[in-house]
């Protein structure tokens, strides 16, 4: 005959860390904030370092001093992101921006007066612009290699994916956020 066999347990301390993560799950903003606030700063490095978020460098400029996209740093100051319900969306609302991340080859329009999405006058014989020595460029077409500051279809690069995931961690484990 075997003695009675009890094991007795206490889950207090479960029920609790239970409750905690349920209360922090309702709710992920925070997270989505501060995940927000990691991507877009890796992505403004991009900018520092004249390469992709994948480290693959920018072509060099062909018509002026100094580094691609770097000029005045509109662009670079313009990431930001917005944070959905179950979403975070980083990007910019510069116009130009697109042809820098995907490259484009723009031509003069003669004939077409006006202004583009971009405010820049159209309808002169040549496309206009300062080269590297301070002197006057006229050209019939300017072809803009791609410098992509964005992540693309490849999804998040690697180090931007740990980030992501030290965040989340440190959110579900009660950390930050």
């Amino acid at each position: 005959m075997s003695a009675p066999f009890t094991i007795e347990i206490d889950d207090r301390t479960l029920n609790r860390r239970m409750r905690e993560l349920t209360r922090r799950l309702a709710d992920i903003t925070p997270v989505l904030n501060e995940i927000g606030d990691s991507v877009a700063n890796d992505v403004r490095l991009s900018f520092v370092s004249g390469r992709s978020p994948y480290g693959e460098p920018w072509p060099p400029l062909r018509f002026r001093s100094g580094q691609p996209l770097r000029d005045t740093g509109r662009l670079m100051n313009s990431i930001t992101y917005r944070v959905g319900k179950n979403h975070v969306e980083i990007g910019t609302n510069v116009c130009y921006a697109p042809v820098h991340q995907h490259g484009a080859t723009i031509k003069a329009r003669p004939g077409q007066p006006g202004r583009n999405r971009c405010g820049v006058r159209r309808g002169a014989p040549f496309l206009v612009f300062r080269g590297r020595d301070g002197e006057t460029i006229r050209a019939k077409e300017v072809r803009i290699p791609p410098r992509p500051f964005l992540p693309d279809k490849r999804g998040l690069p690697p180090t931007m994916r740990r980030n992501v995931l030290n965040v989340i961690e440190r959110y579900l484990t009660g950390g930050s956020a």
